[in-house]
């Protein structure tokens, strides 16, 4: 299966080239530049390739991706890969290669997700709702005939699910909403009062 799937791949490869389309060349896309060019130093044509830019590699977090890299790549000194670029002393290329290369669990990824939790922090929380379920499913069936069933707990919070509600802070809601209920029913009733 996985051959046909490269075969396919290749033709439509060579298809797109026989019709003018565009090749990737050394990691950008675009058309390529002619080899006698690029041999007599037609560094013009070879920057005519880079389809994109350092905000284009930096993405939407900058900032998350800078910590990220700074961290993950001390070597370059004071301001990391990203200021080793603007002194010239890597390319945009290698920079993209860097910040594509950063793991899941980094600043960057922690940005683009809105939230600290990783795959593990999932699954910790699947553990705790199914012990919980299993354990009030043993004792509701080893419970005493008279006694009540005990309710199955409210599964952990988890990032996207709405805040949980503090109890005081909705009591309070309540009797603040109830206290108002009445002083409107009273003013209806009373109408000296207005």
């Amino acid at each position: 299966m996985g051959r046909v799937h490269e075969e396919r791949r290749r033709r439509q490869r060579s298809d797109a080239r026989l019709h003018g389309g565009s090749r990737r060349v050394a990691g950008h896309h675009g058309k390529a530049p002619a080899a006698a060019a690029v041999a007599d130093g037609g560094a013009e044509d070879v920057e005519q390739l880079v389809t994109y830019t350092v905000l284009d590699v930096l993405g939407d977090y900058p900032e998350a991706v800078e910590a990220d890299l700074a961290h993950h790549y001390p070597e370059y000194g004071a301001g990391g890969p990203v200021a080793a670029y603007w002194r010239g002393e890597i390319t945009l290329r290698w920079l993209r290669v860097m910040v594509e290369g950063l793991p899941p669990d980094g600043a960057v990824a922690r940005a683009a997700r809105g939230h600290h939790w990783t795959q593990a922090d999932y699954h910790r929380a699947d553990d705790v709702d199914l012990l919980g379920r299993l354990v009030t499913a043993f004792l509701n069936v080893n419970r005493a005939e008279n006694s009540p069933e005990m309710p199955y707990p409210e599964p952990v919070w988890r990032p996207g699910d709405p805040v949980p509600e503090d109890p005081a802070t909705a009591a309070e809601e309540k009797r603040l909403a109830a206290r108002r209920a009445f002083e409107h029913i009273n003013a209806q009733v009373r109408p000296e009062k207005r």
